[in-house]
């Protein structure tokens, strides 16, 4: 019998609903609230990212719940000791965790172990006893099996998986002790709170525990809860603390300077985006200023000028990147590069599509030691801070180009009102939109970027590991041509010395081993905490927080935190991971916050936040799931949202500004609980917020093309808003001032205290580029704009010293 077409449309249809329905089992889906159908129409929510869950998990938690009510408390505890040692990475949540605001709905996720441990935590005294006979025995044994010098690593095992036994309260205040010494004030507290808040048996001093969450309480910023822990520790008759001690605990609360404390000034200059770990934002106040007529005093374009001597550079459009010979898939290069795209616009073109549009520039300045580093178009550039003159460079790699751009040129604009208005040619993206491929850090005397493959040399055993076996998993690739756009893309994390450029390691986003074709790569910046590097990883679908070694690049561990979400993210921002106080914190552009153990990659909660689009949101998941059928209809999302993905740990509060929601939150770092949210446009449309300067004190300062804005950290009030003529890069806050770039040839100075203007210079550069993106190295301005980096000074006093210095030197020849 012969089917019509709209048959066979049906039967595809339905069959298409069958098999993801089969792939979502034992996920749970993080999606926007239900609606009707009439809410669902004009809704501009977008469905969030997958939570790793197991239905076999819920399975034997049914099972050991049946015999704790039957009084088989032996079983229900061998059940639940199974579930806490196999649940490492798998989060549930409850309906009495949501929150809700006037608009937003924010859900709050945990450890399912911490759940199991809330359950054993309420048995009956014999209920727990019947726990601790194996508990005790395997945690005694887990203590023993350690050397002296990894103790620390065996009390944090016995806390994270035998916590009820007989020895979980003593193992957590140990290990509270040792993190309170290294000033790791939050884990510390949880450690302590954990105590008192969730054993119910503990023999350790229940005083000295609480004076201690008093004290560290205060480190942390929250000093009306150590005044109350303390007032109650003065009203105990029972407790057998010494008013001398209490006194000490209350002088040094007082001595605390939190506005002090607060200054995340870092050791070197400026060695990562956003300055340090914790992500302040806050650079060194530059000596020289222009105070009235500035302009470059060196520039180094893209093109490079190198130094007498130095070898002539090749000037050849970069040729396909070499493969490695033993990968019977190398062959995809001899044809011709990766790279697809319009490559052919000339920079006059994008220059004008930059004043035109108003883009603002992604590219990236570090600054140590009196270097600058930056990226050009195929490689990494060290040049000498004060002359700009050359130091060393970085080996020739392909642009790791974004997958979506290979025909995201060709796709139909989501709102027709914008058609033309974002980067959509691949060197627009490369230069305004392209946070990943700008992502690099200084670790000691290393600097880590993120770059592509190399196209001088062929990399040694990379290729291989990426694809292990060119016969295994051909129907495992998946099929991202109906669903929005991932971060994927080819690129390597390479690690050079910072002073003389020696490659030291270099490395593939995919782990060695397994029998399926996979593709990964590297979505962020790496951080370093102790003597890890962290990092965010795409692999497949799926979002890995990776923990690398940072001699050697291998892996030390990886905890997976879910799944890509089916209408994409906002493929040109970064994920960014901040590192404070033992405590990691990643904001990943898919509808999810996370909080993470710094050491061990352990979960300590999960936010779902809304996500928001300028388009209709629904209509585009409803084409996006038949693309299949309706490819010519099928579009990207075009998300409502910060342009980076940005966290900051302030005081006892977590900022966080996402590329794909269009609100400024905080969450209170100890428990997710949402403190405040705000819109990137409070009350004044045209006026959005686009990008997070930083935090100093207890304020932070947000800033767009054309406003800046001043809240307060600690309820999230906007203390005050000034407005300028719109400018096309971004600022930099400084421990004096907030420098701005404004219109085509300003920069202001903005006061912190109250955001008055202070002084205002104008500033000329070469080809009629606006000012760009600004950044300081304690010394003085630099300028990143379209394929150059200049540095600011004085036309009339700067420029003819040099010119003096180089007559001077002449005249000694």
């Amino acid at each position: 019998m012969k089917l019509n077409k709209a048959t066979v449309l049906c039967f595809f249809c339905v069959l298409k609903f069958v098999i993801i329905s089969g792939l979502a089992h034992g996920q749970i889906r993080i999606g926007p609230p239900e609606k009707s159908g009439e809410e669902l129409a004009n809704s501009q929510w977008l469905e969030g990212a997958t939570l790793k869950t197991d239905s076999a998990i819920d399975e034997l938690m049914a099972r050991a719940e049946q015999f704790s009510k039957q009084g088989r408390y032996d079983l229900a505890s061998s059940l639940w000791q199974t579930v806490i040692d196999s649940s490492n990475d798998l989060v549930f949540s409850n309906e009495e965790w949501v929150e809700r605001t006037l608009s937003h709905q924010y859900e709050l996720y945990r450890s399912v172990s911490g759940e199991i441990e809330n359950a054993l935590s309420a048995l009956p005294m014999e209920g727990l006893k019947g726990y601790r006979i194996n508990a005790d025995a395997e945690a005694k044994e887990v203590l023993s099996s350690y050397v002296d010098e990894d103790r620390e690593k065996a009390l944090a095992e016995v806390v994270q998986r035998y916590f009820l036994s007989s020895l979980g309260d003593d193992a957590a205040f140990e290990l509270a002790c040792l993190k309170l010494d290294r000033y790791e004030f939050l884990p510390a507290i949880r450690l302590l709170e954990k105590i008192i808040d969730d054993y119910p048996d503990s023999d350790v001093n229940r005083s000295e525990v609480v004076l201690r969450i008093a004290a560290l309480n205060a480190r942390v910023g929250d000093v009306q809860r150590s005044l109350k822990l303390l007032s109650e520790l003065k009203n105990d008759k029972d407790s057998l603390l010494s008013k001398d001690l209490i006194r000490l605990v209350e002088e040094d609360i007082a001595e605390v300077d939190r506005s002090e404390g607060n200054r995340n000034f870092s050791e070197k200059v400026w060695p990562m985006i956003m300055g340090d770990p914790s992500r302040s934002g806050v650079m060194r106040a530059p000596e020289i200023v222009p105070s009235k007529k500035g302009a470059a005093v060196w520039i180094q374009n893209y093109d490079l000028t190198v130094p007498d001597g130095w070898p002539e550079l090749r000037t050849d459009k970069p040729k396909t990147a070499l493969g490695d010979m033993t990968d019977p898939f190398a062959r995809r290069n001899l044809f011709g590069s990766s790279q697809s795209g319009n490559a052919k616009l000339t920079n006059d073109q994008i220059l004008s599509s930059w004043k035109k549009y108003g883009w603002t520039p992604s590219a990236q300045l570090l600054c140590d030691a009196g270097y600058v580093y930056f990226k050009n178009d195929n490689r990494l550039v060290c040049a000498n801070g004060e002359s700009g003159e050359l130091v060393w460079l970085g080996f020739r790699n392909e642009y790791p180009q974004p997958n979506f751009t290979k025909n995201y040129r060709f796709r139909r604009p989501p709102n027709a009102n914008n058609t033309e208005k974002i980067p959509r040619e691949l060197k627009e993206v490369q230069y305004f939109s392209d946070h990943v491929n700008q992502s690099m850090c200084i670790v000691g005397n290393k600097i880590i970027t993120i770059q592509g493959i190399p196209v001088d040399f062929v990399e040694e055993g990379i290729a291989n590991a990426e694809v292990p076996d060119p016969a295994a998993g051909r129907a495992a690739i998946v099929n991202r041509g109906a669903t929005g756009p991932p971060r994927m893309r080819k690129n390597r994390l390479v690690a050079y010395h910072s002073r003389n450029g020696k490659l030291q390691w270099m490395r593939s986003a995919v782990e060695g081993g397994g029998d399926m074709i996979k593709s990964g790569c590297f979505i962020g910046a790496p951080v370093p905490y102790a003597n890890l590097l962290l990092v965010p990883v795409l692999e497949e679908s799926g979002i890995y927080l990776t923990a690398l070694n940072p001699d050697s690049g291998v892996t030390q561990w990886r905890t997976f935190l879910g799944d890509e979400p089916e209408p994409g993210v906002a493929s040109h921002s970064l994920v960014m991971v901040a590192v404070d106080g033992g405590e990691a914190y990643m904001v990943t552009g898919s509808g999810l916050v996370f909080s993470l153990d710094a050491i061990s990659g352990s979960l300590n909660w999960v936010v779902r936040y809304p996500r928001t689009a300028k388009n209709n949101a629904a209509r585009m998941q409803q084409l996006q799931r038949f693309g299949g059928f309706a490819r010519g209809m099928n579009v990207y999302n075009e998300f409502d949202g910060w342009g980076v993905d940005t966290i900051i740990p302030a005081s006892n509060a977590l900022i966080v500004a996402p590329s794909d929601f269009n609100q400024l939150m905080a969450f209170d770092r100890r428990t997710g609980k949402l403190l405040w949210e705000s819109a990137r446009s409070p009350g004044n449309a045209g006026q959005e917020g686009g990008y997070v300067l930083g935090a100093l004190d207890d304020s932070l300062y947000v800033a767009g093309a054309d406003v800046l804005r001043c809240y307060n950290v600690n309820g999230g009030k906007m203390l005050w808003e000034k407005t300028f003529p719109r400018g096309y890069g971004r600022g930099a806050l400084t421990a004096d001032g907030i420098y701005l770039p404004s219109g085509f040839d300003k920069i202001i100075r903005f006061r912190l205290v109250d955001g008055e203007q202070e002084d205002e210079s104008g500033v000329t550069l070469t080809n009629n580029q606006p000012v760009g993106n600004l950044f300081s190295n304690g010394k003085r301005l630099y300028s990143l704009g379209l394929r150059q980096v200049c540095s600011l000074g004085e036309v009339n006093v700067e420029l003819k010293s040099n010119l003096e210095k180089e007559l001077d030197a002449n005249l000694e020849n």
